[in-house]
């Protein structure tokens, strides 16, 4: 099976999901392809619901006193691109047989956005959600009509088993 992975970040780029990570290795060990959609480097600000959101960077540096670091010359940050287009093309090309989002409480609404742009592509990909935001909301994401399955709670060992019993219909 295919399994495109979505990481929504609305922040800067630099850190990775951890439980994505570990999911992408529960799939690649099960031998299933693999992809990462990560907005990372991508300009979502018109997707958040939050109306204030400060970076980690820019948090640790204010807050944490971490010592500010200049960026100039690599190119690192937030590109304007059209995210629909660029989303869509990924789905089309990759073809995938579930999608799987793992969101923090302020990347719901740019989670539910992508999951939303995925049915209107095909409505027989599965969508699973998992992550912390889960954890405190699981009826108002399963709730969402673009969420097929959610997970709240580690999701290792259910994830396996998912697509274990997908496999074998």
């Amino acid at each position: 099976m295919k399994i495109l992975f979505i990481f929504p970040n609305i922040d800067i780029g630099g850190y990775k999901n951890l439980g994505i990570a570990s999911l992408i290795a529960v799939a690649k060990k099960s031998g299933h392809q693999v992809k990462l959609f990560d907005t990372s480097f991508i300009n979502c600000e018109k997707y958040q619901s939050n109306e204030v959101f400060t970076d980690s960077k820019t948090a640790g540096e204010e807050v944490f006193n971490f010592t500010p670091v200049n960026l100039e010359g690599y190119d690192y940050g937030k590109k304007d691109v059209d995210l629909d287009m660029v989303f869509s093309e990924v789905i089309k090309a990759f073809k995938p047989d579930i999608v799987a989002l793992s969101i923090f409480s302020q990347e719901f609404a740019l989670g539910m956005y992508l999951l939303n742009i995925v049915k209107g592509l095909s409505s027989n990909i599965i969508n699973i959600v998992g992550g912390v935001h889960c954890y405190a909301d699981p009826d108002g994401v399963i709730n969402n009509k673009n969420v097929d399955l959610v997970c709240a709670g580690e999701g290792e060992m259910l994830f396996e088993n998912l697509l274990t019993c997908l496999e074998n219909n």
